[in-house]
């Protein structure tokens, strides 16, 4: 079932009769409107809907503006996937203050997957110097990506060695093949794969695996920046690593920077940070014994 989800931003989601009204203009057919809180409506639809037309006929018909509401677009499978982490397409941001006498640290974000395999290492996603008395802020977009990196020795403290990073989506881009040529790693089309929800990759038959000192690393990321990856080894077509899509953000302070596989155990505190609803901000202050976390 097709759907778009349409949350408050500047403005209360629209009326059922406006949605379905831009709805109809854009030959489409609302089959159900659910009110999924005070801040969002999930519209289920049928009909070849052009997203842009879409948004900008509900803007003119509900007297809205660009910043009104956020739209999430895909269907019941993907809707599911995207509420562990977040809405597609929308902005977020982290604060983190550094209220203790911890100096000379990096503030980090990093992703955990209870659902990942063992090979599988966590990366420090975002890492900036963060000293005593100051603050660091990210900020990013819910976009996912295909990585691949040409460092395959995935110890804690070691970088995964960035090399590319093409766009994904969790429904028509979800699938791809890493290939290795003329001594160079690279990505082949992105296509949709058989699993709505979750990100494929296959791993040529010339890919190096285990014991090939030019063995590199593949995964994912997100907003560009790889958030795990594994040693890449052939799967051929047949085969591939598939990774679920419901990870958990984590923040700590350390040494790690941007792209090195993370030891939770050598982190200071690390605490999870968990967005929920309407709320796309979490400032998250450190005081030496214990995080406080407020939401906005």
């Amino acid at each position: 079932m097709l759907l778009v989800k349409i949350e408050k931003y500047q403005q209360s989601p629209p009326s059922d009769v406006d949605i379905t009204t831009a709805m109809k203009r854009c030959n489409g057919t609302v089959s159900s409107i659910v009110q999924d809180g005070a801040g969002t409506k999930i519209v289920y639809f049928t009909g070849d809907v052009n997203h842009t037309v879409f948004q900008n006929t509900l803007q003119f018909v509900a007297q809205g503006g660009q910043m009104s509401w956020l739209f999430f677009w895909g269907d019941s499978v993907t809707l599911q996937s995207s509420a562990q982490v977040g809405v597609a397409g929308s902005g977020y941001s982290i604060t983190i203050r550094n209220n203790s006498q911890i100096d000379n640290s990096r503030a980090i974000v990093f992703q955990q997957d209870p659902e990942t395999p063992s090979e599988v290492a966590s990366l420090a996603w975002l890492s900036k110097m963060c000293h005593k008395n100051t603050q660091v802020t990210y900020n990013w977009t819910l976009n996912f990506n295909f990585v691949w990196g040409q460092n395959g020795n995935l110890k804690p403290g070691v970088s995964y060695q960035a090399g590319g990073s093409i766009p994904a989506d969790l429904t028509a881009n979800n699938q791809v093949t890493l290939d290795y040529v003329d001594g160079g790693f690279e990505f082949g089309p992105t296509s949709a794969g058989p699993s709505q929800g979750s990100l494929l990759i296959h791993e040529s038959d010339n890919v190096p695996g285990a014991g090939n000192i030019d063995q590199g690393s593949v995964g994912i990321g997100m907003f560009g920046k790889g958030t795990f990856v594994r040693p890449t080894q052939p799967t051929g077509m047949s085969g591939g690593i598939q990774f679920g899509i419901h990870p958990e953000y984590w923040v700590a302070f350390g040494s790690y920077e941007e792209g090195e596989v993370v030891d939770t155990s050598v982190l200071y505190y690390p605490e999870q940070v968990m967005f929920s609803g309407n709320m796309f901000h979490a400032d998250c202050a450190f005081d030496g014994r214990k995080w406080s976390i407020s939401y906005s």
